[in-house]
């Protein structure tokens, strides 16, 4: 089931009630709370955080303000109503720690031995498939994709708790149902249109450009996360904690290419010039 609020983008006010507005400003004050975490909750910047404190201190630790013009806006259907009380009652209204796994695959941890500049593996598996990597270049757009990766990471949680979710499998089945009501219903600001109808208008056009997806064994090597290991001298290597035997070869450092309950020690990282599996070490399921 999915729902849709008119007002998603308005007012602080008219999207948070005022006490986790207070409460948020009070750990933020207090240290309990950094401001990363204060304005991910708030879903607003660092100047506006800043800019409420002081409202908030100047009132005696309160907020003297309400939305304008007063609320204008219907209750709530009564299964809207009932589906965010079951859902808010799975866990905190913002998954931080969730959050923070899923920044690796953005961030340092990616980074190979040797490398000057950072790649994270979004990057480096898009390379690998052919596939062009535009970076956003200005805050706003990177402060669009963000929102989006936030949208999801801060409720899928809470919805595959909320469906009894416990096998990959599930949880991709309920993703399929959202994405493809997102692509149907989401109207973008900017284009003031709907994914699905974009894509019309593309292929209406001839602008389009589709090519068939690679090879599922690519997908395999590509589309998961990567670890660089340096092979010690008894032919072993860490991770997860523990030591792993692999078959010797002339290389002093590897790459483990991990996946969901199993990983692979491969000789050499892949390349977009040699895409390809190179040769493998070992395998191991966790």
């Amino acid at each position: 089931m999915c729902f849709q609020c008119p007002d998603e983008k308005s007012q602080l006010f008219r999207r948070l009630p005022f006490e986790v507005i207070e409460a948020t400003l009070a750990a933020f004050n207090d240290g309990h709370l950094s401001p990363d975490d204060a304005c991910a909750r708030l879903g607003i910047g660092r100047s506006r955080l800043y800019t409420l404190r002081t409202l908030w201190l100047a009132g005696g630790r309160s907020l003297p303000l309400a939305p304008s013009g007063g609320d204008h806006t219907a209750p709530w259907p009564d299964e809207a109503e009932a589906f965010l009380r079951l859902t808010l009652a799975t866990g905190e209204p913002a998954n931080f720690s969730f959050l923070a796994d899923g920044l690796s695959l953005f961030g340092h941890e990616s980074r190979k031995a040797g490398d000057t500049d950072t790649l994270s593996h979004f990057q480096r598996a898009l390379g690998c498939l052919g596939v062009s990597h535009l970076v956003a270049k200005d805050p706003q757009s990177k402060g669009k994709i963000e929102r989006q990766f936030g949208f999801w990471q801060k409720r899928l949680p809470a919805l595959f708790a909320m469906e009894s979710v416990r096998s990959r499998e599930q949880a991709n089945e309920l993703l399929s149902t959202q994405i493809d009501w997102h692509h149907e219903n989401h109207i973008s600001r900017t284009t003031g249109m709907t994914p699905c109808q974009a894509v019309e208008k593309s292929e209406s056009e001839g602008s389009d450009c589709w090519r068939p997806a690679p090879p599922p064994e690519l997908l395999d090597l590509h589309l998961v996360t990567h670890h660089t290991r340096v092979v010690e001298k008894a032919g072993e290597i860490s991770f997860l904690g523990r030591r792993w035997e692999i078959t010797p070869g002339e290389t002093k450092q590897v790459t483990i290419v991990q996946q969901p309950g199993s990983f692979r020690v491969i000789s050499r990282p892949p390349t977009p010039q040699t895409p390809q599996w190179p040769d493998i070490l070992a395998e191991y399921s966790l």
